[in-house]
């Protein structure tokens, strides 16, 4: 478990090193809550997860009755991206998968890519759903 701790302090880190406000969640359970609280610029959504993996996470974002993150792009991350298909993440609803841990300028190109200025990022907010599980 402290693999896990470490993971997300780094992801965070990264973030708010992107001035970006950072949302995280340990579980699948726990991003489903918070996507139907609010509405977010970016989601990254890690693929491997306890119980509910970031596949499944993401589906049920997408088809949730508040509506509100149904077309906030997700970006899924993984350790595994070899033996993940490009098939099974875009069925999920997933706009991207990228490797783990991403850095900085790889999230700043993410943010640029789906429109989220440097200079408003403070003021937009970014999730970090995931854990970064790895069996």
């Amino acid at each position: 478990m402290d693999d896990e701790r470490q993971s997300r302090l780094y992801a965070q880190f990264v973030l708010l090193e992107l001035n970006a406000e950072v949302i995280t969640a340990a579980n699948g359970t726990e991003a489903l809550t918070a996507c139907a609280r609010q509405r977010f610029d970016l989601i990254l959504m890690d693929v491997r997860m306890p119980d509910m993996d970031g596949l499944e996470t993401t589906c049920r974002v997408r088809h949730q009755r508040a509506g509100l993150n149904t077309r906030t792009p997700i970006i899924g991350l993984t350790a595994d991206v070899l033996n993940l298909d490009q098939q099974d993440w875009k069925a999920a609803g997933m706009n991207a998968c990228h490797h783990k841990p991403l850095e900085s300028d790889v999230l700043a190109e993410i943010f640029t890519q789906w429109g989220i200025e440097r200079s408003i990022q403070k003021f937009s907010l970014s999730a970090f759903l995931g854990t970064y599980y790895e069996h």
